[in-house]
C-alpha cells in the first residue's frame, strides 16, 4: 500500500498535505499559508468603497491589532475585498445583488442592512432589490426570502427609501 499520505511526497498534482498552517516537519514543503497582510491595503479600500467610510471589520467592530480576530479580519479583507470584490468580471452593482441573494439563502439577516446600504450606494434601486429577493425566494424558499424582505424593508426605511 505504500506510505500514508503525508509521510512522503504528495501524489502528482495534489500538492502537499493540508494539516494546519504548516506542513509536517521533514516534508520540505514549508509554510502552506502566505504571510498575513496587515493594514488591509487595496482590500480595505474596496471594502470602504462598497460599505462606506464607516465600515468596521468583518466582524462589524473595529479590531485593534493584534487582538483576537485581527488575523481573520486581515484574511477576509485580503481575499474577499482585495481579490474577489476587486475582480473585473462583475461590477459592484451585480456583486451587491449576488451578496444580497447569498445572505438571503443563508438566512444571514443581520448582515442584510449593511449590504442593502452598499447596494443603494452603488446605484441598485429598491425595485431591483425586491426583484432579487423574489428570484431568491424560488431557490432559497419563501420563508427565507420573506424574512429577508422584512429586514430589507426596515433598512430601506432607515435609508429614506421605499418602506
Amino acid at each position: 500500500m505504500g506510505e500514508p499520505y503525508g509521510a512522503a511526497a504528495a501524489p502528482a498534482g495534489f500538492g502537499p498535505p493540508l494539516s494546519g498552517a504548516y506542513a509536517p516537519a521533514g516534508t520540505g514543503f514549508g509554510p502552506l499559508l502566505p504571510p498575513l497582510v496587515t493594514g488591509g491595503g487595496a482590500g480595505a479600500d474596496v471594502r470602504r468603497d462598497v460599505l462606506g467610510p464607516d465600515a468596521g471589520t468583518t466582524t462589524g467592530t473595529p479590531t485593534p491589532s493584534p487582538s483576537f480576530g485581527s488575523s481573520f479580519d486581515d484574511f477576509v479583507t485580503r481575499v474577499a475585498w482585495g481579490e474577489v470584490w476587486a475582480r473585473p468580471g462583475l461590477g459592484r452593482r451585480e456583486r451587491c445583488l449576488v451578496t444580497l441573494t447569498a445572505l438571503t439563502v443563508q438566512g444571514q439577516l443581520d448582515a442584510l442592512p449593511v449590504h442593502v446600504r452598499a447596494a443603494l450606494r452603488h446605484g441598485v434601486t429598491a425595485g431591483e432589490i425586491e426583484e432579487t429577493l423574489l428570484q431568491a425566494s424560488l431557490h432559497a424558499g419563501f420563508t427565507a426570502a420573506g424574512a429577508a424582505v422584512e429586514v430589507v424593508r426596515r433598512a430601506l426605511g432607515d435609508e429614506g427609501g421605499v418602506a
